[in-house]
């Protein structure tokens, strides 16, 4: 799972973590992923879940790490920046 969230995030697993005591919430960064990943889990079983057109499907959408981030560890930055009318990015014109 690891090696998935430093390709999703751009980033190596020192970023967030202390490679000395891995539960460790010492950087801010592992502390704001935590938050990420819960707010991950309400958007999919809530929000997408309570969704009308998928209120019948076995089979919903879900969205990840990878729908904002995309390889970068901070999404919609300058150096991140999304083409237009793609996710995450402005409209087209």
């Amino acid at each position: 799972m690891e090696n998935r969230w430093s390709k999703t995030l751009g980033v190596s697993c020192s970023h967030c973590h202390n490679l000395n005591d891995w539960a460790s919430d010492e950087k801010n960064d592992h502390k704001i992923a935590t938050d990420m990943v819960a707010m991950v889990g309400k958007i999919n079983d809530e929000v997408i879940a309570a969704l009308p057109s998928y209120a019948t499907k076995d089979r919903k959408p879900r969205i990840g790490c990878s729908t904002c981030h995309r390889g970068e560890a901070h999404p919609g930055r300058p150096n991140g920046a999304r083409p237009a009318g793609g996710p995450g990015g402005p409209p087209r014109n």
